[in-house]
């Protein structure tokens, strides 16, 4: 069941298509709020008329809690007695339930971003929710291996009963957060600790470089030895070329962090 669920490509592609889509409207949201109120309304109309419409903020809203309760709870009359739903309604759920709950998180996200939703901003604003994002994409790297050793190590038969269901979730939960806090503690935390410090220093670097480029065409006398000895600005100096050539790459990636 696992290799079937989790491992096949195929299974995958409405989450991954969601996914996409989810960061082609991110990307067109970032544009939006950098561009002028005319600029808004004259090329981002329906992002406008979405974020200040509160017709459509309920619309958004109602889908999104809806989608999310109805695939949550419809298939408790089919955990009961597993053989109720026919073979039509067996497979209407599973074409289409991982698509309404990826389109209820597109939703969610898209009402974030846009920042229209005080619902969701005073749930997910939250400070307890930080540590917790930190060790989110650790846990997204380890979390089919902690599901697939639960289902291994289990010796007897799993009948997927509501109750298994709900049990299995939440010891899967804490399983792959407790297995991603030693993976973020050791591997993720002090690589990107590294990239900052680098950056932090390449930036400084090039601050340097700069005020001497312009030291030498304005002709000012600037006192460098608070700042550097006399070998660090000769070193700075025949680098600067260097440090201009990789200045656009480091801000790219600060952006990012």
């Amino acid at each position: 069941m696992y290799s079937y669920q989790f491992n096949k490509p195929y299974t995958k592609l409405v989450a991954v298509s969601m996914g996409m889509l989810t960061a082609v409207m991110y990307m067109r949201i970032l544009e939006y709020h950098g561009s002028t109120l005319q600029e808004k309304r004259q090329n981002y109309s329906w992002l406008h008329f979405l974020k200040y419409s509160k017709v459509a903020t309920v619309l958004l809203h109602l889908y999104a809690i809806g989608i999310l309760m109805f695939v949550t709870a419809v298939p408790l009359s089919a955990n009961g007695d597993g053989y109720l739903w026919t073979e039509a309604q067996n497979v209407a759920f599973f074409s289409l339930g991982r698509f309404g709950y990826c389109s209820s998180m597109v939703v969610f996200i898209f009402l974030i971003m846009i920042e229209n939703s005080d619902l969701v901003f005073r749930l997910l604003g939250q400070s307890f929710w930080r540590p917790f994002a930190k060790l989110t994409f650790a846990a997204y790297l380890i979390y089919p291996i902690v599901i697939n050793l639960g289902f291994n190590l289990s010796n007897d038969a799993i009948y997927l009963k509501y109750q298994t269901i709900i049990y299995y979730m939440f010891s899967n939960i804490v399983l792959t957060y407790l297995f991603a806090l030693p993976l973020y503690l050791f591997i993720e935390a002090p690589i990107h600790n590294l990239i900052k410090l680098a950056i932090k220093r390449l930036s400084r670097a090039y601050s340097y470089s700069r005020a001497v480029q312009q030291s030498k065409t304005s002709q000012s006398k600037i006192n460098y030895q608070n700042i550097l000895t006399p070998i660090q600005v000769r070193r700075i100096q025949r680098r600067s070329c260097y440090f201009q050539r990789i200045w656009r790459t480091t801000s790219k990636i600060n952006n990012l962090i």
